[in-house]
């Protein structure tokens, strides 16, 4: 090789090196195709309205492997299929919430089925299934009479921890959607109470929450309730948070839309792993149907429109069907079946005899999404409301 073929390969290889060092050093600074780095959530403080500063997050080939356990809830009337749905999904669920108990005036507690739920318990102790039971309450009214008496909410403590040792359950979950912000208050120190007894016998404390997506969000429904929920001090107390992320559109709006949007969901998780242990978070999935007696729906890409302008009514609006009644549906009427990306639902277009209607409904594709969100914001996991006439339905 000659000398100066030598030089001339010394020089390329030396420009070569720079210019991969000027690359590296600007390698934070080039713009994505979106005008910002998208992934997962950010550490830093970003605004409940909108994503600003997101930096690179893990890749997906490393958020994708991340396990998440499943959970689900089972309505009192429906305890028969629910065992059906467990047997048809073995090895699917980590642990399961039968809606077993209601609250009294006094404090105590009332099983709203009896023990129907037994069945479904033994089942689950035999694969290895966690049983934490729900307690349901939707009456503000009813729980300002727990709270605001000594007695009463020491007779509600009591209780639950009586029911958790007499039946041997792993804990208990609260799924109180309805309380008033003059009661703040004393349900933190209920909660405080009640978290101290579930560490003195080793249960767990799972406490249900509401929807929040920003602090400047108008929301058209209990809006004190989503203000005594302060995820921050429950997630000090509560072994797990579920955060019910759905019903975006209401069974009681008038027009169709979204049960449960992504870039919903979305929003509440980025809020979510700002305010509580990623360890703790539970995302609520839904796996039910609204059907509207409409002839078209638009597929709205603004979910702002559809969230203040088709706010929920006094009446109902839409009939809910389990996905064993979609299934039925479409089988029997034919019609137009659509899926909607942006939203990760379905809505099917039909006629049968009363007139046209909108069937909005969720499958095994977005239930998929759901995971995948959740994997992407390493929560524990999911749960799904809610276990039974989902047969069909591949989890």
């Amino acid at each position: 090789m000659t000398k100066p073929r030598i030089i001339f390969l010394i020089l390329l290889f030396a420009a070569l090196a720079f210019g991969g060092f000027l690359l590296y050093q600007n390698r934070d600074n080039s713009p994505s195709l979106f005008g910002t780095n998208l992934g997962g959530p950010s550490s830093e403080n970003t605004s409940d309205e909108g994503v600003k500063g997101m930096q690179p997050q893990k890749s997906e080939t490393d958020w994708t492997t991340n396990e998440l356990t499943t959970a689900a809830w089972v309505p009192y009337w429906d305890f028969s299929r629910g065992l059906e749905t467990l047997k048809a999904n073995p090895g699917k669920f980590d642990s399961i919430s039968p809606v077993i108990y209601q609250l009294n005036a006094d404090g105590s507690l009332k099983k709203t089925k009896g023990d129907t739920y037994k069945s479904l318990q033994n089942y689950a102790n035999q694969q290895g299934i966690e049983v934490i039971p729900s307690i349901a309450m939707f009456d503000h009214d009813l729980f300002t009479k727990v709270l605001q008496d000594d007695e009463n909410r020491q007779r509600h403590i009591d209780a639950i921890i009586s029911e958790i040792q007499t039946n041997n359950f792993e804990g208990i979950d609260l799924d109180y959607e309805s309380t008033k912000l003059d009661d703040k208050k004393e349900y933190q120190e209920f909660i405080q109470k009640l978290s101290a007894r579930c560490k003195e016998i080793d249960a767990k404390l799972v406490i249900t929450v509401l929807a929040k997506w920003g602090e400047n969000t108008y929301y058209p429904s209990l809006r004190e309730t989503r203000k005594v929920q302060d995820w921050k001090f429950l997630s000090e107390h509560a072994d797990e948070i579920r955060i019910m992320a759905y019903d975006y559109t209401s069974q009681y709006s008038e027009e169709p839309g979204p049960i449960a949007p992504l870039p919903w969901i979305e929003l509440i998780l980025k809020k979510a792993v700002r305010e509580i242990p990623k360890e703790k978070i539970v995302l609520g999935v839904h796996n039910y149907a609204f059907n509207w007696a409409a002839q078209e729906v638009e597929p709205e890409n603004d979910l702002d429109r559809i969230f203040k302008d088709n706010p929920p009514t006094e009446k109902l609006k839409a009939d809910a069907y389990t996905y064993d009644q979609v299934v039925s549906i479409k089988a029997k009427y034919p019609g137009r079946d659509q899926p909607d990306l942006l939203w990760g639902e379905n809505y099917y277009l039909y006629t049968r005899e009363e007139g046209s209607r909108v069937l909005v409904y969720i499958d095994e594709n977005g239930i998929a999404e759901r995971r995948k969100i959740s994997k992407k914001y390493g929560i524990k996991g999911v749960s799904f409301w809610r276990l039974g006439g989902d047969s069909l339905l591949k989890y």
